[in-house]
C-alpha cells in the first residue's frame, strides 16, 4: 500500500473525503505529535498588531489566513504563537493543543481530525478553538481583549486582562464606570465598543491615578483631602470609601498598627500609605506608643486608616484631641 504521503500526492478538488484512509492519516498525525518533542519547529512570527479580528460569515479560510489568525489570537491570549512544519505531502500548523493540516496542492483541510474541503469555515475554526466572538450583520468579530476580572480592592479598582486592554474608566452620576473601547470579552459575553462592563456606585470620589502595566490596570480614587476623623470600635469594619480618616480602637499594650504598602499595586497605594504612616508615627510619639506595620485584613489597601490599642481609657481622649489638632489646615 502506498504511504499516506504518496497516496495523496495527486489529490485534486474532485477528491472525496470519504476516500481518505483515516487509519493512515491518524498515523501521520501521530508522527506530527512525536516530531514536536524530537525536533525544533519553525515558528512563524508575523508582523501584526493586536486588533479585533473581523471575518466574513461563511468564509472558508485558507492555510495562510488560519496561520495569521492564530498568530493574532496568541497576542490576545498571551500564549505561544503557532508553529508550522511539513511531513511528506502534508503541511500543518500546531497551536496550543490543536493541529490544522493540509495536503499540498489540494483543498483538503483537517482540524483536529475533522475534515473540511475548500478551507475551514471561520465560525467552525473559532468554535473548535473555543474562541469567543459575536456576529454583526455578515461579520464575525473576535475581541482583542479578554478581561479576567474587574474588582474593587480597598479604594483601588483592579482590572486583569490579556490582549490590548481596550477599556477605559469614566466618572458619572452613577459612580465609576468601566467601558469598552473596542470589542471586549468579559464574564461570558462579548461587548462592542462603548458598552458598559461594570458600574461601581461610588459617589463623591474622582480618579486620582491610573497605573497601567501589561495585563493589569490599577485605578486609585480620592476625595478632596482628609477633613475629619472617625473613631470606631475595633469590632467594626472600615468603609473603603469613607472620606474620613478611620481609626479602629481597642484595648491592648499601647500600639498603633497601620497597613504596609502592597507590592502588587506597583506603588499605586504609596501616597495613602505615606500619609497614614506619618500620622501614625506622630500620634505614637505623642502617646508614647509602639508602631507596627502589618497587612491586617481589617485595614483596606489604599485607605487612610489604622488601629490603636490603647492602654487606658484616658488615652482615648488624648488621641481624639491630638488628631483634631494634627488635621487642622
Amino acid at each position: 500500500m502506498l504511504s499516506p504521503y504518496n497516496q495523496h500526492r495527486g489529490y485534486t478538488q474532485s477528491f472525496h473525503i470519504e476516500r481518505i484512509h483515516w487509519k493512515e492519516y491518524l498515523q501521520v498525525l501521530k508522527e506530527v505529535l512525536n516530531l514536536r518533542t524530537l525536533t525544533a519547529l519553525l515558528v512563524v512570527s508575523l508582523l501584526s498588531s493586536c486588533f479585533a479580528l473581523t471575518l466574513n460569515v461563511g468564509k472558508n479560510l485558507n492555510f495562510e489566513e488560519i496561520l495569521e489568525i492564530l498568530t493574532d489570537l496568541s497576542n490576545v491570549l498571551n500564549t505561544e504563537p503557532p508553529s508550522t512544519n511539513t511531513i511528506g505531502s502534508f503541511v500543518y500548523i500546531v497551536w496550543e493543543d490543536h493541529i490544522v493540516s493540509k495536503i499540498k496542492g489540494g483543498d483538503l483541510y483537517v482540524l483536529d481530525n475533522e475534515p473540511f474541503e475548500g478551507g475551514i469555515p471561520a465560525e467552525d475554526l473559532l468554535k473548535k478553538l473555543k474562541i469567543p466572538y459575536h456576529k454583526r450583520d455578515n461579520e464575525i468579530i473576535v475581541p482583542d481583549t479578554i478581561i479576567k476580572s474587574i474588582e474593587m480592592i480597598g479604594r483601588s479598582l483592579i482590572v486583569e486582562y490579556t490582549g490590548e486592554g481596550s477599556f477605559n474608566f469614566e466618572t458619572t452620576n452613577d459612580g465609576i464606570t468601566v467601558i469598552s473601547t473596542e470589542e471586549v470579552f468579559f464574564n461570558g459575553n462579548v461587548y462592542g465598543s462603548g458598552e458598559t462592563l461594570r458600574v461601581f456606585p461610588i459617589k463623591g470620589f474622582k480618579i486620582d491615578s491610573i497605573h497601567r502595566e501589561k495585563g493589569k490596570v490599577i485605578v486609585n480614587f480620592k476625595k478632596s483631602g482628609i477633613r475629619t476623623v472617625k473613631i470606631k470600635p475595633i469590632s467594626e469594619r472600615v468603609d473603603p470609601f469613607d472620606p474620613n480618616l478611620t481609626i479602629l480602637v481597642g484595648y491592648g499594650d499601647g500600639r498603633i498598627i497601620f497597613r504596609n504598602f502592597a507590592p502588587d499595586f506597583k506603588g499605586a497605594d504609596w501616597k495613602v500609605y505615606s500619609e497614614t504612616k506619618k500620622i501614625a508615627y506622630e500620634l505614637a510619639r505623642e502617646l508614647g506608643y509602639l508602631v507596627e506595620e502589618c497587612p491586617v485584613y481589617k485595614l483596606p489597601i489604599g485607605v487612610p486608616c489604622f488601629i490603636v490599642l490603647i492602654k487606658k481609657p484616658d488615652d482615648l481622649k488624648l488621641l481624639n484631641e491630638y488628631l483634631k489638632e494634627l488635621l487642622k489646615e
